[in-house]
């Protein structure tokens, strides 16, 4: 029995070990690729149109639950500085109201312009349902007040 326990944490210490080397090899990875990215100005990978480059000091939360908030935060801040507070709302509202999903394989069919027509159509309908609720609410204290 001591003897598979030594063997049993000898394997711990051997799989900790190789993924620590795994995690130390993809952050290479990141790093050597954004350094040639960033070195090359006419450097377009197929498919992007432009990459945005955000600072963000995780040391500032180190220890902390606010750090991949933060982080989002910080990016969504830079998109929206980029494209203006109003267009990314927008763009935001009309994805949920459409009902995209990325897991949805029909989502993934539809091309830029259509994903762009059926939320603008979404949009557009809750503008819709919004002024006609509000209508019926303004007629509705209409009728309570003539009434009273």
């Amino acid at each position: 029995p001591a003897g598979a326990f030594v063997v049993v944490i000898s394997l711990q210490v051997v799989r900790t070990i190789a993924r620590g080397f795994a995690l130390v090899r993809k952050g290479l990875e990141h790093v050597l690729c954004f350094r040639w990215c960033s070195t090359k100005p006419d450097y377009t990978p197929v498919g992007a149109v432009e990459y945005k480059i955000v600072e963000f000091n995780a040391w500032t939360y180190q220890g902390s639950d606010l750090l991949w908030a933060s982080l989002m935060k910080e990016l969504w801040d830079a998109v929206e500085a980029q494209f203006g507070k109003e267009v990314v709302r927008y763009h935001r509202a009309g994805i949920a109201l459409a009902g995209e999903s990325r897991f949805d394989e029909s989502y993934r069919a539809l091309s830029p312009t259509q994903k762009a027509l059926s939320r603008k159509r979404a949009l557009l309908m809750f503008r819709a349902r919004s002024y006609f609720f509000l209508f019926l609410f303004l007629v509705a204290v209409t009728v309570t007040l003539v009434l009273t």
